[in-house]
C-alpha cells in the first residue's frame, strides 16, 4: 500500500467490507480538493426546460431575452453516469491461495483486491450521484444485479460482494468466458455507460485473445465505455519471485494441471513470456481506445479510484 493511502487496521478483516471500503473512499476524497479533476461535476453542461414551481435561480435569462423560452442551466452534476462493475470470479482470481485467516486488506488475493476496490468505488458512485450495478461471472454463470443509487441498493451490492469473497466449496476449477459477458452487455447496456472490469485476463491461446478483442470492438461500436483493471499478484505472477529456490509445483487454478519447476531456472523464460502477453494485450487496448491498467494487488487501492474519476471527467 502506498504511503499516502489511509492505513487500514490489521485487525479488521474482510468481514468489515463496508467499513473498510468507506475508510478508503473517504481517505481518497480527503485529498480530492488537490485533484486536477475537482470541479468537473459542477461545470455547466446544457439546458433543460423550466418546470412550473421550480426555483428560478438557474434560469438562463440571456436565453430568455433572445427566445422568450424559460430554460434551466443544467450542470454536469445532474448528468449522471451509469456504471457497472464486472468481477471475474474464476478460480485463478482466488490466487494467492493462502489460508483465509492470512488474507487481509493489506495482503489480499486478486478477488479480495477486486472486491474491496469495487466496494470503495461504490462509495464514490454515491458521492458523484452515479447509478451502479454489479456483474459476477465465470465460465458457467453470470449474475447481474439491478441498477440503482439508493442506500438500500448500496447495502444489497455489499451483500453480493461479501458473498463472492470465499471460493465456492463446489466446482472449484472454474475458467472464465469473459467475451460472452461483454457481448451480452454490449447489447443490453445503455449507450455511454461505463463498464469497470476486474480480471487477471488469463488468455490460454490466440483464439481466446481474438475472441476477447471482438467483444472489445462490440462494446466500442455500441458506444459503451470500458475501464479495465488487469489484476495480478506482481511478485509471483510477473516477477516470478518465491520464498524458496527449491523446485516448486505450480497448479493451474482453472484446469488443475500441475508442473514442477525450478524458480531460478524458469524465471527469465517465464518473465519474457508473461510480459510479451501483457504488452500484446495492452497495445491492442491502446490502439482501440480502451483504458487498461495493470493493478498489483499489493500496491494499494487509490489508483483504482483515481482512474474512475479520470474516466468520469472525460464522459
Amino acid at each position: 500500500m502506498k504511503s499516502n493511502e489511509v492505513q487500514l487496521p490489521g485487525q479488521y478483516d474482510f468481514g468489515s467490507l463496508e467499513w473498510i471500503s468507506k475508510q478508503l473512499a473517504n481517505g481518497f476524497m480527503s485529498g480530492y480538493h488537490r485533484s486536477p479533476y475537482h470541479g468537473f461535476s459542477v461545470e455547466f453542461a446544457e439546458h433543460r426546460p423550466y418546470n412550473a414551481g421550480e426555483s428560478i435561480r438557474f434560469i438562463d435569462w440571456k436565453v430568455y431575452a433572445r427566445t422568450e423560452k424559460l430554460l434551466i442551466k443544467k450542470f454536469e452534476e445532474e448528468t449522471n453516469l451509469r456504471c457497472r462493475i464486472l468481477l471475474d470470479t474464476s478460480s485463478s482470481m482466488y490466487y494467492p491461495a493462502t489460508e483465509p485467516q492470512y488474507i487481509t486488506p493489506e495482503n489480499p488475493s486478486k478477488i479480495h483486491f477486486s472486491i474491496l476496490s469495487a466496494a470503495a468505488l461504490i462509495h464514490l458512485f454515491k458521492s458523484q450521484r452515479d447509478s451502479f450495478a454489479l456483474t459476477f461471472f465465470d465460465e458457467n454463470s453470470y449474475t447481474h444485479t439491478s441498477e440503482g443509487s439508493s442506500a438500500l441498493h448500496q447495502r444489497q451490492c455489499f451483500e453480493h460482494l461479501k458473498a463472492a469473497l470465499p471460493m465456492p466449496a463446489t466446482q472449484k476449477r472454474r475458467q472464465t468466458k469473459l467475451p460472452e459477458v461483454l457481448h451480452q452487455l454490449a447489447e443490453t447496456s445503455p449507450k455511454n455507460s461505463l463498464l469497470i472490469l476486474f480480471s487477471d485476463l488469463i488468455l490460454p491461446d490466440q483464439n481466446a485473445f481474438d475472441e476477447l478483442n471482438k467483444s472489445f470492438n462490440h462494446l466500442k461500436f455500441n458506444k459503451i465505455q470500458l475501464l479495465i483493471f488487469h489484476t495480478l499478484h506482481f511478485k509471483t505472477e510477473i516477477e516470478f519471485e518465491f520464498d524458496t529456490s527449491a523446485p516448486i509445483i505450480l497448479v493451474d487454478a482453472e484446469t488443475g494441471k500441475e508442473v514442477k519447476v525450478s524458480p531460478v531456472e524458469a524465471k527469465e523464460v517465464y518473465k519474457k513470456n508473461i510480459l510479451k502477453q501483457i504488452k500484446k494485450l495492452h497495445a491492442y487496448c491502446l490502439d482501440t481506445g480502451i483504458d487498461i491498467h495493470l493493478s498489483d494487488v499489493q500496491a494499494g487501492y487509490y489508483h483504482v479510484l483515481s482512474e474512475y474519476l479520470k474516466k468520469r471527467s472525460r464522459k
